[in-house]
């Protein structure tokens, strides 16, 4: 089991995510919908990964996020709709793993599960 941190704007799919998670045994922190109260979250909660929506719509991006992660060693991927050609990712940061919406359900589970050796 993970402690699994979603950052995601679309509510459904946050819910979604956060239902399948659960559902693989895996506990949730947010979903968050804002980048900046999500990095607080980091403080408190250090989670195990996490699974970033890069565009957050009116609220940014999630870059700042991924590399607050990126410097502590916490593994993440970025969740989106944006091909590697045409999502403008800031170096080291560009080299994390995609989940490519929409996603699998399943697809989701395993790729937590390998990241935390499951």
């Amino acid at each position: 089991m993970a402690l699994v941190m979603l950052v995601e704007d679309e509510t459904i799919v946050a819910i979604d995510l956060a239902m399948t998670l659960r559902e693989g045994g895996h506990e949730i922190l947010g979903p968050f919908r804002k980048p900046d109260i999500a990095m607080s979250a980091v403080d408190r909660h250090r989670p195990d990964l996490a699974i970033l929506d890069i565009n957050l719509g009116r609220e940014g991006n999630s870059f700042a996020l991924a590399q607050k992660l990126f410097d502590t060693g916490i593994p993440f991927a970025f969740l989106t709709g944006y091909s590697r050609a045409t999502a403008d990712v800031p170096a080291p940061l560009d080299d994390a793993p995609r989940l490519q919406k929409p996603i699998d359900p399943r697809s989701v589970i395993d790729f937590v599960d390998g990241l935390i050796g499951a």
